[in-house]
Formats: C-alpha cells, sequence, structure tokens
C-alpha cells in the first residue's frame, strides 16, 4: 500500500519555504478499502499546481538516478516521505540539511540521501558536522522502491506539469492536453483517449468502471464506440495480403510508382523489420499483423462506407463483441498510418453525438478519467490538477466519490488532488481522505491539515470554516443564528444566557464579523454581539 506522507522545500522558485503532511500516521492503514485522497485546496495564486508538478519531478529524477542516467540538479532544497505497508522511505537533499541546519557545509549540496525505516526524531547522522550517515537506516539509490506509476492528470491547456513522452520513463505519465511540451493538439488527444481505452480495456473491471462513469455520473446510454477508418484501402484490406505488399509502399514506392515521398508510417514498418525481439518462433509481429489484416477481411469485421473506398471498423467497449479484438496490433495499424480514428461516440437518449459534441465538462470526465484508468497500477501515485474545471456544481460534489468507486480495486493507491472549489470536499469520508489548506502570508505560503470532517457539510459551510469566508445569503450562518434567536425566544435564566453567549462566540470564531455590509444578516450579527458581546 502506498501512502505519500510528507513533502517539505526550501528555496522553491514559486513555493519558497512549505512543509506539507499529506497522509496522517493511521494504525489501521492497511485495513483501508479504497484509495486514500488528499485534497490541497486553497484560493487562486497559493502554488497548489506547483505542489503537484514538485511531487512528480522529484520521482521522475529518482528514476532516472536509479536507471544511471544523469538527473538534472533539483535548485530547491526538498525533503520527502513515504510508506509501502510496512516500509518507510526518507528522500531529502544535502539543500535541506542545511536549512535544516543538520549540515554546517555547503558542498555537495545536491547529493540525495535516502534512509529505510527510520524511526521518526531518531538522528539522521551518528555525526551532523561531518555527515557520517546512520549506516542502519540509510541505503542506496538502487534499493529504493519507487511508486509503480506517478500520474499527473489535468484538463487545463496552460498545465504546469511537465510533460514527457510515454517512453521517457517507466513510472512518470503524463495525462495531460499538450502533444509537445509547448503544443496542445485536439487530435494528438484523441489519439492518447483512443489509446488509453484500448489499453484500459484489459482491466477486470473495465465495463463495471464505464458504467459508474458513462451511465450513472454523466446519465449517458450504455454506449461508448471508437470508430476506426482505413485508409489505402484497396491495397492493405484484402485476404491476401503479404509481406511484399508492405515493401512495396513503404520501401519500393518510387521504383513501383506509388508515390514520390516516404510513407508517414515508413518508420514504423522498418522498426517492424529490425526488432527481431517480437519474433515467436519465426513468427514476427509483421506477420501477425498480416494475419490480423486478413482475418478482418474474411470475417466481415469491416463495414462498407457509401460512396467510399475506405471501410470502417466500429469497436464498442459495452459489447462482447469488444473484447476479441487485439487492440496491441489496431495500435500498430494507426501507427503504420493505414488506419485511423474517425470519431468516438457516446448516446444519450438514444441519440449518437460524439465526443466533440457534449459539453466541456463531460468530454474532461470521460477522457481524464479514462487516461487515469489506462495508467493506474497497484501502489500508483495519482496528481490531479484542478478536476472542477467545466464541471458543474453537483458533479463537483461528487467527483471525489466517482474517483474512489471508480478505482475500488486500487486500493493501496493514493489521490492528491489540487482544487480551489470548495464544493470538492463537501462529501468526503474521513477514514479515507483529508484536506489541506493553503493560505498565502506575509511570510509566504502556509498549510494545514484540517482535521474535521467535512461529510455532509453544506458548500456555505465549507467556505466559512475551512476559507474563513462568509458569504452573502450564506444559509449555514442563517441557521446557526436560527438557533441562537431560538434560545434567545425561551424564558432567561443564568444557564441559557451563557449557552447564547458561547453560540454568538462560535460564531465569532468562524470568522462571523466579515459579512458584507450589504449582506442582510450583518445588522442581525452586529445585534447579538452588541448584546452579548463575546471575548476578544
Amino acid at each position: 500500500m502506498f501512502r505519500f506522507h510528507k513533502l517539505e522545500v526550501f528555496g522553491h522558485p514559486t513555493l519558497g519555504h512549505l512543509d506539507i503532511d499529506f497522509y496522517p500516521e493511521k494504525e489501521d492503514a492497511e485495513k483501508q478499502e479504497e484509495p486514500f485522497t488528499s485534497v490541497i485546496i486553497g484560493m487562486n495564486g497559493t502554488g497548489k499546481s506547483f505542489i503537484l508538478k514538485t511531487i512528480a519531478d522529484i520521482f521522475y529524477q529518482l528514476e532516472k538516478m536509479q536507471n544511471e542516467k544523469k538527473r538534472d540538479d533539483i535548485s530547491f532544497a526538498f525533503y520527502l516521505r513515504y510508506s509501502f505497508y510496512e516500509a518507510n522511505y526518507e528522500v531529502y537533499s544535502n539543500r535541506w540539511l542545511v536549512q535544516k541546519g543538520i549540515k554546517k557545509e555547503r558542498s555537495d549540496v545536491n547529493k540525495i540521501n535516502i534512509t529505510f525505516n527510520r524511526p521518526l526524531g531518531s538522528h539522521l547522522f551518528l555525526d551532523d558536522f561531518k555527515m557520517l550517515p546512520n549506516e542502519e537506516y540509510s541505503i542506496n539509490i538502487d534499493q529504493l522502491i519507487l511508486p509503480t506509476k506517478v500520474i499527473a492528470s489535468t484538463s487545463q491547456v496552460n498545465d504546469r506539469f511537465t510533460f514527457k513522452k510515454d517512453d521517457e520513463s517507466n513510472i512518470y505519465k503524463y495525462c495531460g492536453l499538450k502533444h509537445t511540451p509547448r503544443n496542445v493538439s485536439s487530435n494528438a488527444f484523441k489519439r492518447k483517449i483512443t489509446s488509453a481505452l484500448l489499453e484500459a480495456i484489459n482491466q477486470q473491471n473495465f465495463i463495471e468502471i464505464l458504467n459508474s462513469t458513462i451511465v450513472e455520473f454523466l446519465s449517458f446510454d450504455p454506449y461508448l464506440s471508437i470508430n476506426f477508418r482505413t485508409k489505402y484501402t484497396l491495397r492493405f484490406y484484402k485476404d491476401d495480403l503479404t509481406v511484399s505488399d508492405f515493401e512495396d509502399f513503404y520501401i519500393r514506392y518510387e521504383e513501383k510508382q506509388i508515390r514520390k515521398t516516404e510513407p508517414w508510417g515508413a518508420w514504423k514498418f522498418k522498426q517492424l523489420l529490425e526488432d527481431k525481439n517480437l519474433s515467436i518462433e519465426n513468427h514476427t509481429r509483421l506477420d501477425a499483423i498480416i494475419d490480423y489484416i486478413n482475418e478482418l477481411v474474411k470475417h466481415n469485421y469491416l463495414d462498407r462506407i457509401k460512396n467510399s473506398d475506405s471501410k470502417k471498423l466500429k469497436v464498442d467497449f459495452f459489447s462482447q463483441k469488444a473484447y476479441g479484438l487485439d487492440y496491441s496490433i489496431i495500435n500498430d495499424l494507426i501507427q503504420l498510418d493505414i488506419l485511423y480514428v474517425e470519431n468516438i461516440e457516446i448516446k444519450k437518449h438514444g441519440r449518437d453525438i460524439t465526443l466533440d459534441q457534449v459539453s466541456a465538462g463531460e468530454n474532461q470526465i470521460i477522457m481524464s478519467l479514462i487516461r487515469i484508468l489506462s495508467n493506474i497500477r497497484e501502489n500508483s501515485l495519482v496528481l490531479i490538477d484542478e478536476p472542477e474545471l467545466s464541471l458543474h456544481p453537483n458533479w463537483q460534489m461528487k467527483y471525489i466519490h466517482l474517483l474512489k468507486k471508480m478505482f475500488k480495486k486500487f486500493p493501496d493507491s493514493h489521490f492528491i488532488i489540487a482544487t480551489h472549489s470548495h464544493f470538492l470536499i463537501s462529501d468526503l469520508k474521513p477514514d479515507s481522505s483529508n484536506v489541506i489548506t493553503l493560505r498565502r502570508i506575509e511570510q509566504g505560503l502556509s498549510s494545514e491539515n484540517w482535521l474535521s470532517s467535512t461529510y455532509g457539510w453544506s458548500a456555505e459551510e465549507i467556505l466559512l470554516k475551512v476559507f474563513n469566508v462568509p458569504t452573502t445569503r450564506n444559509y449555514f450562518i442563517s441557521e446557526k443564528i436560527g438557533e441562537i434567536l431560538d434560545e434567545i425566544a425561551k424564558p432567561k435564566n443564568k444557564e441559557r444566557l451563557l449557552l447564547i453567549r458561547s453560540m454568538v462566540q462560535e460564531l465569532v470564531d468562524e470568522n462571523i464579523t466579515k459579512l458584507s455590509d450589504d449582506d442582510p444578516l450583518k445588522e442581525v450579527v452586529d445585534k447579538l454581539i452588541s448584546k452579548y458581546g463575546y471575548i476578544k
């Protein structure tokens, strides 16, 4: 069971000095039956997105170190702690030791230190000045167990996460809109969601997850289909396809007078020719692709398209027929540029619509969560930045419940969510969630773990108690004032007067005095405070 416990940074270019506890120490952690969610909540400009980026970047650099690749120097001091079941790991830089006053010299500030199962409160080093490690707890980088996956999920166009291609890391998976470090492509994102669906179908509860997302949460019909369309159909989609047909098209294209420029998919074909590791008993991957195309044609899996040589391959993920196809080969056909995604369809009230036609919120829910599903594995860390974008408040309040339902097969994973929406934390289960509030102060940023449960709270109650923001027409405040007035209406005695004073004091402690002058409750509150007083 992976749990991310703590992050501390000094000298971060955006966060400055920040110390955050993400996971409360619990003796019964192994009994949790759903993923743990830590929600970082704060106003715009409090650095929530940079916290997620920082965590992801550190794990990516640790993976590079384990693979004996030169890591990028991390310019800020950092310390993090996480656990796998009974195993606890700490990773920290010499820069952090300097900032904590443990290390008295600044040489080798880029060095990374790792401890295993060190009792909290014990000394990191036998000799703090000379940095002599406590061999009982120190381990090497190759002994460090990293989370199985670190998934960076976002639907923002200008997100903060570091873009990495899938083949650049086995652990870090970027699930955002960017196609390159600086460019966003809708077509590329369509290919990514297609690839995610083709991979996610292997999850054992895939249909159950589709139902909870598509049908129950979004209220669509039980239908999700990818429509593929063939390219160069007459040349490739026949029942007697051979290797020679591929060689004519991708290599001998000028000699055969097929075209004058190299086809886009030639890189993939050359890779298939060179990659002998994919050969099983002299049956190469290319042979498998050819056999697959021939089977598609022979068994009429391809539908005709009126007034076109192209054909269509339709995959409905709610249909059992979808589970007899080889999706790894379909990905090969896409990379060979002889098959492409025409559209992704769903149904609403019996009417076919594409993902391009649904609302931004509906599109976001489907695309972001399916991409997480395709990448998540046991003991994953999932970082989700501002999932509330484009979501109706009712969906925001149900979002974390949907997460826990979708990913209930991964109770050993930890989700960290950054948000500025108070709706997101209105229905959190206290045994599998915690809330971290961020505020800007004169010295920089401060974080605080909200120890009380927010389960069943109203949005107004969260704004008042967590954000210290009383709102106009705040029904929570109205209810509390109503309770006070009820007590005032009862016969007076000393005990009741003390009760009324304590109830007024409770409202004051909740920042009630910051109500806007335009709020109709402001006059009532002022009179209550004036008559019954409060402790300053």
